[in-house]
């Protein structure tokens, strides 16, 4: 019960406090002021002629007009200008009060004058509340001097001093307050956003440790980086295996510029690239070596270098066409939180692919290893069966590596092996797939490929390797290999009898004497 009745009273309390604090409210209360104030002019006044008559007559004109500017002003102008506008109603209507009936009205005139140069403070300007206050001199000047004798001049004086202090001193603490309201304002607005770019960031965080594709990690980085940063444009420079610096990833800039080399000290981003620190910097120069379309149509270059582990491994760049750009220290702060991310980011991807590699890769020859072999000839064969297209299969066995290993020993034998794999990997095409099948038998999977084809791929091999021998001890040595082939789904319906028929036809390559190629449709028996 206790908590509910405190619920009520805090949101009767907060309802209360906006209704003080709302903008139209203080309007009317300016109004129902002014309503007291003409109210307190016809209380015991004597009662004579036109103006008895016409004070009343005009009141309901006036109040007509200054509510309907209470209610309809803001919708059509701003509050600080129905705020001026209503001050000046309030001091003309003070003035010809005190005009008509001055000793009745002087100490009440004070409170409709300072109400007025108080709200113009607060919902206008310093300005204002001055101009204001030297307005009220003159028409309080103006009104009271045909009434002053020499009896009430020094009183008069007396008031008139006291009220331009007051005045003075009203507009230097409404001034400060309202500055003090600003700066209140202000920050709040600023930790707002700072909020919201936190939040914003923790998300980010979040997504780029999560993603282990290196170039999906790098357009993610880059895309993020420039909505927190409202820059039209960005992207991340890294450092290749060639020690070369090449743009990995972008947004809002050419496709064709995706890949190309940035050099150190040439152009704008090069002079950066080699400071490597955070900037932000006028573009009046060539962002590249060249000059490219980037130069003109954006303002600012703003950089943030990557590191791991004190070492550098590349440069995240914004361009904004923003007019003014000064980095403060939330969006140095911003930029550096995203690059230390983005090189947790770029080592975790890094691992996990030199990881995921070594769990396909064959460790001595870099090529695909059994795992990967059969992975991979089983996604070749579903796509080849939907599509209705042929996909062949290559065995290639060196007739040579028992005699090497026998009279040489193990390392030359290995070598041996290496040297085959290479002569396979310029041999076929970028599309094929290298596998090491046992310890001197590759398999080479054609996607896409017909047995004719998929033959004259194998006699390419054949010519390259004699006519690029091994070599021991420096001296060349005779090397051949025997070649089975054999296609889906010509020879074979299935993975496993496909993996048979290749087999069967090397069995046979081997049986003729070596350096030959046999394919499936040779073989008298194909298995079942």
């Amino acid at each position: 019960m206790a908590k509910n009745t405190s619920s009520g009273l805090r949101i009767l309390s907060k309802k209360i406090s906006d209704l003080l604090l709302n903008e139209r409210s203080i309007l009317f209360t300016r109004l129902f002021i002014s309503i007291f104030f003409y109210s307190f002019l016809f209380k015991g006044l004597p009662v004579y002629g036109f103006i008895n008559k016409s004070l009343p007559l005009a009141a309901p004109l006036f109040f007509l007009v200054y509510g309907l500017s209470a209610w309809f002003g803001p919708n059509l102008l701003s509050y600080q200008n129905v705020n001026r506008i209503l001050s000046l109603l309030e001091i003309a209507l003070a003035s010809v009060s005190l005009y008509l009936f001055p000793q009745q009205l002087i100490n009440s005139g004070f409170l409709l004058y300072l109400v007025g140069i108080i709200v113009s403070v607060l919902y206008g300007d310093y300005l204002t509340s001055i101009l204001l206050s030297l307005l009220v001199n003159l028409c309080y000047t103006a009104t009271l001097f045909p009434h002053l004798n020499s009896d009430n001049y020094r009183h008069f004086y007396l008031l008139l001093i006291n009220f331009n202090l007051v005045a003075v001193l009203i507009s230097i603490i409404g001034w400060k307050i309202k500055k003090m309201l600003e700066t209140i304002e202000m920050e709040k607005d600023t930790s707002k956003k700072q909020v919201f770019r936190l939040q914003t960031l923790s998300r980010i965080v979040k997504e780029i440790t999560s993603e282990l594709e290196l170039d999906k990690l790098l357009n993610l980085i880059v895309q993020k980086t420039t909505e927190l940063m409202k820059a039209n444009a960005g992207g991340i420079i890294t450092l290749e295996n060639d020690n070369i610096y090449r743009i990995k990833a972008a947004k809002g800039i050419p496709k064709n510029l995706i890949g190309k080399e940035v050099k150190p000290v040439k152009g704008l981003l090069g002079r950066l690239l080699n400071e490597r620190k955070i900037s932000c910097s006028k573009i009046n120069t060539t962002i590249m070596e060249t000059v490219s379309p980037l130069d003109k149509q954006y303002n600012f270059l703003i950089t943030s270098p990557i590191f791991s582990k004190g070492e550098f491994i590349g440069l995240s760049f914004l361009l904004t066409d923003s007019q003014t750009t000064n980095l403060s220290k939330n969006d140095k702060l911003i930029l550096e939180t995203m690059s230390e991310y983005a090189a947790i980011g770029m080592v975790n991807a890094n691992l996990f692919k030199t990881t995921a590699s070594l769990g396909v890769n064959d460790y001595l020859t870099g090529v695909g290893n059994l795992r990967f072999f059969y992975q991979q000839l089983e996604h070749c064969l579903a796509i080849a069966n939907r599509y209705q297209q042929p996909c062949s299969l290559i065995m290639v066995d060196s007739d040579c590596f028992r005699e090497i290993k026998h009279t040489y020993g193990n390392a030359e034998g290995f070598k041996h092996i290496k040297y085959l794999a290479e002569i396979l990997k310029i041999s076929v095409r970028n599309s094929d797939l290298i596998s090491r099948y046992d310890r001197d038998t590759f398999m080479i999977i054609l996607p896409q490929t017909t047995l004719e084809d998929a033959i004259i791929l194998g006699e390419r091999i054949k010519s390259q390797v004699i006519n690029h021998p091994g070599s021991i001890d420096g001296r060349p040595t005779n090397t051949t290999v025997s070649i089975g082939i054999a296609s889906y789904p010509e020879q074979a319906k299935n993975i496993k009898m496909l993996v048979s028929m290749v087999e069967s036809a090397l069995f046979q390559a081997a049986k003729l004497g070596g350096n030959q190629l046999v394919s499936a449709t040779a073989l008298n028996d194909p298995p079942e």
